[in-house]
């Protein structure tokens, strides 16, 4: 199976995708419901999982999700990266 192509999701759900320094703790930042912002140092598998994991709190911004506790969403937001990424 190919990997999912992150570029083509944040697109397809009008989502730009840009980097840029977020400091030493910060990998990625969601910014409403349309940007997405990631550490601009991050490659390979954790770019890939931070995009995923940002797609999921997008996802929630655009009504998708029903509201969740931030506790729950960043919980969502985690389980969701894993199975975009690798599929159970």
């Amino acid at each position: 199976m190919a990997p999912v192509d992150l570029e083509a999701v944040a697109r397809s759900l009008d989502v730009r995708v840009s980097c840029r320094d977020l400091g030493p703790r910060l990998r990625g930042e969601t910014q409403g419901a349309h940007a997405i912002v990631l550490h601009r140092q991050l490659r390979g598998r954790e770019r890939r999982f931070t995009l995923a994991h940002e797609l999921a709190h997008v996802l929630v911004r655009q009504g998708c999700v029903a509201w969740l506790s931030s506790g729950d969403e960043e919980r969502f937001a985690d389980a969701f990266g894993r199975e975009l990424l690798v599929p159970s």
